[in-house]
Formats: C-alpha cells, structure tokens, sequence
C-alpha cells in the first residue's frame, strides 16, 4: 500500500495526526496477498479479517497500526461501492468516522494512540453496518425457522433483516430521544436499497 493511497482516506476520515506517521509505516511493510476487496463483502468479511488478523502482528504489538492499514484499504474499496449504489456519501462518512471515534475513545482511556477494533469494523467495509443519524443499523441473518409474521414491519431479503445496534460514542438504539430521526432515515435508506437493488449473490451486500 502506498503512502498516497493511504494518506486521502486517512484525511477524509479526520484520523488523528499522531496517527499518521505510524499508519503510514506499518502500510508499507503489510505483507502481499491480503484479502483486502473479501473485507467488503457481506458474505466474506468476517472470514476476511481472519485471515487478515492471523498474518498481522496483535495490536498490541504496534497499537493496531496494520490492522488499521488493511482496514483503511477496504475502506477505499468499500467507498466505491457506496457510489455504485448511490449511498449517500454523508452515510459513508458518518459510518466510517468509526475508526476516528475508536482511536480516540482508546486514547482518552488508555493514553495511547491505538486501534484495538479490526474485530469489529469489517462490518463497516463489508456493508453490513451503517450510521444513520445518530444510532447504528446492521444487517444481521435471520435465524432458519424464524416466523417472518413477527418482523413484518422490518424490511427482509432471503437472509438478512436491517436492525439497531448499540452505538459506539452515541446514545443507545433504546434512547427515545434518539429515535425519529435515525428510524426516518432507516426508512429511507430502506426504500434507497430497494431501489438500488442492492447485491445480488455471494460475495455481494444484502438486498433488502
């Protein structure tokens, strides 16, 4: 990965500027081969960042550095799939400005400049996670037997349903306060897939 790859989305995402340099180091000694266009897929993310994290050093070994790195590339990948699906770029941007949150959260309680989330954010490259307003929806598979009469007011496909999580640095899906406005913009989202038609077989993002 080169430093000017590297240095627009690192900017884009207003990373910390201690960040920067260490970042750009640990990117150029990531070893070839990585499954970086796998971390955007849907269905491939996950197993992604197995093989991803078992070929780089623990975070605690260079704070998170190339696991930041791989996963600053899969962004770059995964911002083009926004476009090719008319995401809004405010969604990417608010999405994506987990990785801000999560070296300053990290910072602010342990003192370092670290990144100790790759566990969590292929879900954010690979589609499966969005910040709308101030709450977090995500994609999440549902259960075989499952009676699809009890979720009739959530949108489906064959496999996926798009639920609240927990917000990393927000307030929770539960805050009444914070509902209307990300559930209206769910809501929209919703009908922006349905239009876009959103994946369409392994490898792809949910289609709702």
């Amino acid at each position: 990965m080169e430093k000017k790859e590297l240095f627009p989305m690192a900017e884009q995402l207003k990373l910390p500027e201690p960040v920067l340099s260490p970042l750009v180091a640990a990117a150029k000694s990531l070893p070839e081969g990585l499954p970086i266009e796998e971390l955007t897929g849907a269905e491939t993310a996950a197993a992604a960042w197995k093989t991803v994290s078992a070929q780089l050093p623990a975070w605690r070994e260079d704070n998170g550095m190339a696991q930041l790195a791989v996963m600053l590339a899969a962004v770059c990948q995964t911002e083009k799939r926004y476009r090719r699906e008319n995401i809004p770029a405010e969604v990417f941007l608010s999405t994506m400005d987990c990785f801000r949150r999560f070296l300053e959260e990290t910072h602010a309680r342990t003192g370092q400049w670290a990144f100790d989330r790759g566990s969590w954010t292929w879900r954010q490259t690979g589609g499966l996670l969005f910040r709308l307003g101030t709450l977090e929806f995500e994609y999440r598979r549902i259960r075989p037997g499952l009676d699809r009469r009890a979720w009739r007011r959530r949108p489906l496909s064959s496999a996926f349903t798009f639920l609240p999580t927990q917000c990393w640095g927000g307030r929770s899906w539960t805050d009444p306060t914070a509902q209307p406005n990300s559930f209206s913009l769910r809501r929209n989202f919703v009908l922006g897939a349905n239009q876009r038609q959103l994946c369409a077989g392994v490898g792809s993002w949910p289609r709702l």
